[in-house]
């Protein structure tokens, strides 16, 4: 009797092998969107922008409206220090809303006047912080820079 010289081909081989690449593939992409998704987070997020931050020219200003709607605002900036409120007033020139600062306050931003009363005889003013440190000066005499935050938030 003669041995056979040949070896049985099992035909389910080749699409085992395609189904093992197709996985390490899939897994593979989802792993590089997942990290490509966390890096532009960082840039997206205002909370956690300030954190990845090298230093360049670029500052934000966020405007707080009612606790409610908030709008984020980047300046590129040069070199140097600027005044705040022609920072401001090219914000709102751009965004197309109104603004009048009178005395180093601001009067009025986007139609909301801070001499708005409230239901309870109230009124609301605008105040400024840089980070979560509120700014007590005028606004005449406040400079931003690049890597600067500051926060418009309409009180009572």
């Amino acid at each position: 009797m003669k041995k056979k010289l040949y070896h049985h081909f099992n035909p389910t081989l080749p699409w085992i092998a395609l189904g093992f690449v197709s996985l390490i593939s899939m897994a593979s992409t989802l792993a590089l969107t997942g990290a490509f998704s966390r890096e532009i987070e960082q840039y997206i997020n205002p909370e956690r922008r300030l954190l990845v931050l090298e230093k360049t020219g670029r500052a934000w200003v966020e405007i707080d409206f009612d606790g409610k709607q908030k709008r984020l605002f980047e300046s590129e900036l040069g070199p140097g220090r600027y005044e705040f409120a022609a920072v401001l007033a090219n914000i709102a020139k751009t965004a197309n809303f109104s603004l009048r600062i009178r005395q180093g306050k601001i009067e009025e931003l986007d139609g909301i006047s801070a001499k708005t009363d409230f239901p309870d005889g109230r009124r609301g003013s605008w105040n400024v912080y840089r980070y979560d440190t509120r700014i007590n000066q005028p606004l005449d005499r406040l400079t931003i820079a690049g890597n600067d935050y500051y926060r418009i938030k309409f009180e009572q």
